[in-house]
């Protein structure tokens, strides 16, 4: 059952704006199912997404050959990064710190590609957050996800604001 987060709309419209989006939190807080979300909203609009999971071994071994070889693999799945683009590809990747040096493959994707667009999440280590703001200045929006807030509590307990 998906729970409606007040934080969803405040993403896709963080994404209008920024090239990537860098969803941080502990694990069990809701990033996955807010990103996969995200992507099912966009494919409605007929937008092109695609999805990666980095625990599964056969996404992160694509991730592991470098920009060079996930490039490789759009072009083989038919997608065409070029100048002159009329569409942007959203690319979601889940538990983005298990690529290594992710903070420059990202940068090398949206510095090079403006079609581009990155969600990525992954979990709240000072390692990636240091990474990530010495090599996507100016580039990403970093966002925080945490657990319930109040008001979202209620709503998930079906509890009206003025009952309690």
């Amino acid at each position: 059952m998906y729970i409606k987060r007040k934080i969803l709309d405040y993403l896709k419209n963080t994404l209008k704006k920024e090239p990537a989006i860098i969803l941080i939190g502990t694990r069990q807080v809701g990033k996955t199912t807010l990103i996969k979300k995200m992507e099912d909203d966009l494919r409605k609009e007929s937008k092109s997404t695609l999805y990666f999971n980095l625990e599964l071994p056969s996404s992160l071994e694509l991730f592991s050959a470098g920009v060079e070889g996930f490039l490789e693999y759009l072009k083989a799945q038919g997608i065409s990064l070029n100048s002159s683009f009329s569409e942007y590809i959203y690319i979601f990747i889940d538990e983005f710190q298990y690529i290594n040096n992710a903070g420059k493959f990202l940068k090398a994707l949206i510095d090079n590609f403006q079609q581009i667009k990155i969600v990525a999440s992954g979990s709240s280590s000072v390692e990636i957050q240091k990474s990530l703001k010495e090599s996507l200045v100016g580039r990403k929006r970093i966002i925080n996800k945490y657990s319930l807030d109040f008001l979202e509590f209620l709503y998930f307990n079906q509890i009206k604001e003025a009952e309690y």
